[in-house]
């Protein structure tokens, strides 16, 4: 069972003790997770199948989740196109792209595209029957257009640099298209575009969350559906998201710019094209341009350096500063998919709910062997090599970091063995390698 509303979930984990998926029930006799299927010899398995075909399920047997199993309850796979609301000034937005005016232009050493100074704005505008200084003042509000210099001077009269928010940065994977919906809170942005990734998770997804179908996803028409609300993002005003929707917001963008970067530039196999696929692949978001980087390890570690940098991710006077989360949340890292066999499932994250959300990918984590094994007689503890990169998160020192991993388990055997270790002060840690093949279906 790969999704279960919140009141069947907490049966089945009180019943078992697993939160793990796939978890496999035959009515409402539960066999555990793939391992222990596999297990099952001929003549069990045949039991449980005519069990199964001659009997009814009783009430306490888990419902059997449909095509729509990604979808929360009461959602409609119908819903999640794009709810839009048109925008008049993307008129101007558009005809200013595709005047003359917007041109390459230099600003301390910096290349920028479609950049135009202030007093041009102004003049075009004027020329097209507008008054200039009104709309100028609302393009900028509407964020269609953003100063290019930190310090704006005389509004609209000088040769302070301005450029298309939708030109920030032409690599975007969101950039070119004029947003021409009004704009939407972010959680309402957010949400329309949640439901329409859970719509691409649940017909290219498979079953457990571990591999993409990315070929049968590129040609979809849910995913230019998705394309058109990425395009949206360009001026979303990210100050109105609490901390908890921040959280939602960001791990969703991200999980979904890993996939759609994976279909546009392709998968990374190598390990310097990994490194620069994080630190280039980019959504413009509420005017700015952030990168997976920028998104995992300034918005939602805090700001803090990435394993591979030398510094924090975000400078003092980097306007994106302001978005970071107020404290590290250790969680996230069990939320957030790199694209390789060796990450966490992908799910999808809800402002409301997601700080139960963050707990039950973290225990389903560390549930899982291949993440956090326990030897208690020979003292050893093997982790996911995501305990290493960022240990930082979870504990200055190794037996901090498992403290940290014995308070956010299950109970059970494997956490009861952990704990003796720990209060034993006997133990060694040891990582496994990391998978980094693609979690692509063709290569499963």
């Amino acid at each position: 069972i790969f999704h279960l509303s919140k009141p069947q979930f907490g049966n089945i984990q009180q019943t078992n003790g697993s939160i793990s998926v796939p978890q496999i029930f035959f009515n409402e006799k539960h066999i555990g997770g793939r391992d222990e299927f596999q297990k099952l010899d001929e003549k069990a398995l045949q039991d449980l199948i005519k069990n199964v075909q001659e009997n009814e399920p009783p009430e306490n047997a888990p419902s059997i989740p449909g095509t729509s199993r990604l979808l929360s309850v009461g959602e409609d796979e119908g819903e999640g196109a794009l709810r839009c609301e048109y925008d008049t000034d993307a008129d101007i937005a558009k005809a200013l792209k595709d005047s003359n005016l917007p041109k390459k232009r230099w600003n301390w050493l910096q290349r920028h595209h479609g950049a135009f100074t202030g007093n041009q704005l102004k003049e075009w505008l004027d020329g097209t029957g507008e008054d200039g200084k009104t709309a100028a003042t609302r393009l900028l509000a509407g964020n269609f257009i953003t100063p290019i210099e930190k310090k704006v001077h005389a509004f609209f009269a000088d040769g302070t640099l301005y450029q298309l928010v939708e030109q920030k940065s032409i690599a975007s994977l969101n950039a070119g298209v004029v947003a021409e919906c009004k704009v939407l809170h972010p959680s309402e942005l957010g949400e329309q575009m949640r439901i329409q990734i859970k719509k691409l998770y649940g017909k290219y997804l498979n079953d457990d969350g571990t591999s993409v179908d990315y070929d049968g996803l590129a040609d979809s028409e849910e995913f230019g559906e998705y394309v058109k609300i990425t395009a949206q993002l360009q001026r979303v005003d990210l100050s109105q998201l609490s901390v908890d929707g921040r959280l939602a917001f960001f791990i969703n963008i991200y999980n979904a710019l890993i996939i759609h970067g994976q279909v546009i530039r392709g998968i990374p196999q190598a390990f310097l094209t990994r490194l620069r696929f994080f630190w280039t692949t980019s959504y413009i978001i509420g005017g700015h341009v952030f990168t997976l980087d920028d998104i995992e390890n300034g918005v939602l570690r805090g700001n803090r350096k990435g394993p591979a940098h030398l510094c924090r991710q975000f400078s003092r006077s980097d306007p994106r500063l302001k978005f970071a989360l107020p404290t590290t949340e250790p969680k996230i890292h069990f939320a957030l998919v790199c694209g390789a066999k060796s990450c966490p499932p992908i799910k999808c994250f809800s402002e409301n709910d997601v700080q139960e959300e963050l707990k039950i990918a973290t225990e389903g984590f560390i549930e899982d062997d291949s993440n956090v094994h326990v030897n208690i007689e020979k003292k050893k503890v093997k982790l996911s090599m995501i305990f290493k990169w960022y240990q930082v998160d979870f504990g200055d020192k190794d037996r901090a970091m498992l403290i940290w991993i014995f308070e956010n388990m299950n109970s059970g055997a494997k956490s009861d063995n952990l704990k003796a270790l720990i209060e034993q002060d006997n133990f060694s840690v040891s990582y496994f390698e990391y998978d980094w093949t693609s979690n692509s279906k063709s290569e499963s």
